[in-house]
């Protein structure tokens, strides 16, 4: 069996890790991956995109970034997909955000919610033009972490570095729901063959522990012997005193051609809800039908930190 594969936002640093084990997986003579399309979103309108959709036996759709992005480039998808005499399997990349304030252990059945904001409204609405589409298959990662992930190891290996982050006491008491690139990069690739899973989600987490936990222990990985006890008048003062003017240099500096990257990064206030959340994704639906295997946590850990630290 061959397949080719339209992915739909291989810029972003999910298309990235996915593109590069595509590319590996063709070089293999006995892969089931035949070639691999590659579309950035903003090219969804095109005439170009129309053509490689209808020659694809699957999309990926790994859209990330802006509300409006998530859930323009739904609706052009599902929209063109559905018209085609044979319709492609489409893996959804979404999120766990879906959930909401929910609390407490949640699997795929669980209510979705508006309540996290306008992100996660966007993949609630994406996701819903996508279980309208039979051949759909949706992903909800937690955090994903490792190598060139640049939220939630990138610059939360710069907040520790500069000791703006460690241990956050009771505000980094939530739960966090740690995947491994990698591991999300293998859930993607099964959901593109696995039988019986269209038109169905996929909760995905390779490790829950705490906020407080990651931090100290992606610390350790990093080299960084103890960590700071940061009090909740330093939290306050980072995310509603210092973040909104270091987002606004940050924006500017992004259309100046100014390198992101020599700014501190903000601590937002999104940051300090999340660690106080306690929400544990249940996996155990993506273990069964799609195989998953996780990375160990120390593992995906140093990993991430060999990155960070080059």
């Amino acid at each position: 069996m061959s397949l080719k594969i339209l992915v739909i936002g291989a810029g972003n640093f999910v298309g990235r890790a996915l593109t590069t084990a595509l590319g590996v997986l063709q070089d293999r003579p006995e892969s089931a991956f035949f070639s691999a399309e590659i579309i950035a979103p903003n090219r969804l309108h095109s005439m170009e995109f129309m053509q490689q959709l209808e020659n694809s036996d699957s999309v990926i759709n790994c859209t990330v970034g802006a509300p409006t992005t998530i859930l323009d480039n739904a609706k052009i998808l599902y929209a063109a997909a559905a018209k085609l005499a044979i319709p492609p399997r489409i893996v959804h990349l979404s999120s766990m955000t879906v959930y909401g304030g929910a609390i407490g252990k949640i699997d795929e059945n669980a209510a979705l919610s508006l309540n996290f904001g306008a992100y996660g409204a966007a993949q609630v609405a994406a996701e819903r033009l996508a279980a309208e589409y039979s051949r759909s298959v949706v992903l909800r990662p937690g955090c994903e972490y490792g190598p060139d992930c640049p939220q939630w190891s990138g610059r939360v290996a710069r907040w520790l570095l500069a000791r703006r982050l460690g241990n956050l006491g009771n505000a980094g008491s939530g739960s966090c729901n740690l995947l491994y690139i990698g591991d999300l990069v293998s859930a993607i690739l099964q959901g593109l063959t696995a039988p019986q899973v269209e038109g169905q989600s996929f909760n995905l987490a390779s490790n829950v522990l705490t906020w407080n936990d990651y931090f100290v222990q992606f610390a350790a990985a990093l080299g960084i012997a103890s960590v700071p006890l940061i009090s909740a008048q330093t939290l306050r003062l980072e995310s509603r005193l210092f973040a909104p003017p270091l987002k606004i240099i940050e924006l500017i500096g992004n259309k100046l051609g100014f390198d992101p990257a020599r700014l501190p990064p903000a601590i937002p206030p999104s940051l300090l809800r999340t660690c106080r959340q306690d929400i544990q994704l249940d996996a155990r639906k993506a273990e069964s039908l799609l195989g998953m295997q996780w990375t160990p946590l120390a593992t995906g850990m140093a990993a991430a930190a060999a990155y960070y630290r080059r």
